[in-house]
């Protein structure tokens, strides 16, 4: 079962963390007051991307 659920896991995250990182460009590229999105938070999301 926990294979499962670790491949389903890896599956989404292959679609939701690049939609992610494009939104979160995005909002930054607005200038949106109050976001916060450096190149550490970047680089962050970019070590867990699988």
């Amino acid at each position: 079962m926990s294979m499962a659920v670790a491949q389903k896991y890896y599956e989404l995250c292959t679609i939701l963390f690049p939609i992610a990182m494009y939104m979160f460009d995005d909002t930054k590229r607005k200038e949106i007051e109050g976001f916060i999105w450096t190149n550490s938070e970047r680089q962050i999301l970019q070590f867990i991307n699988v």
